[in-house]
């Protein structure tokens, strides 16, 4: 798996991309234990808000003004916030069959922290 992965908007910004398989061993240590862990997707490629938590800074957030619109062309991915957040949840779901121990340890998802 990549550890990082490019944002859409931004040729320069990087954003950290942590392997599945780490987050499910975590997971399954958590649960082991009794934690359940709140996953948080913490922003959004583009940014989501203006402010060095949001990975960008300091340029202006693209994220709502060009990530989570159709696209108005063939180049440029529709919806790509939506997109993001729709597949990490069916991925967490299918750890309840796949992995259900790292299923155990998830508590909840942040879908978007700081917006």
């Amino acid at each position: 798996e990549k550890y990082t992965c490019k944002d859409p908007f931004y040729d320069d910004v990087y954003w950290p991309a942590i392997p599945r398989n780490l987050v499910q061993r975590f997971l399954r240590a958590c649960a082991k234990h009794g934690i359940g862990v709140t996953l948080d997707i913490h922003t959004l490629p583009g940014g989501t808000s203006i402010g060095t938590f949001s990975g960008v800074w300091p340029r202006y957030a693209r994220f709502w003004t060009h990530g989570d619109v159709p696209a108005l062309d063939n180049n440029s991915q529709p919806d790509i916030g939506r997109n993001l957040v729709k597949d990490f949840i069916g991925w967490v779901e299918s750890l309840a069959v796949e992995d259900p121990m790292a299923f155990k340890g998830v508590r909840a998802i942040s879908p978007m922290n700081e917006p």
